[in-house]
């Protein structure tokens, strides 16, 4: 399954615009299953890499969804965060389940 996935990343990958990256340097590391979107318009399924190779500079894009997009040290993520992004890091951090569920 990560091989598929990584394909559909194929390269190059733009992280965002101005950030780039490409397949062979990530690593799937977690999955999220959201059983109820944010917004309110249903499941979605977050596939989360990490890489330690990119390039370009970090643009936030969605002003109206973030507040600020910038690279932080993993135990400094700012308040608020989406609990998808806590859940994740967290379990990679710590080297624990590959799996969450939100309900």
């Amino acid at each position: 399954m990560t091989s598929d996935l990584l394909r559909c990343a194929s390269p190059p990958l733009d992280l965002s615009p101005g950030t780039r990256t490409y397949s062979n340097n990530l690593a799937l590391v977690h999955v999220v299953h959201v059983e109820q979107s944010y917004d309110g318009l249903g499941q979605f399924i977050l596939f989360v890499f990490a890489t330690d190779r990119w390039s370009g500079e970090l643009v936030n894009t969605e002003p109206d969804k973030h507040l600020a997009a910038k690279w932080v040290a993993p135990a400094d993520l700012p308040e608020p965060a989406f609990p998808t992004a806590r859940i994740a890091l967290t379990a990679y951090q710590e080297g624990g389940p590959s799996f969450s569920r939100l309900r």
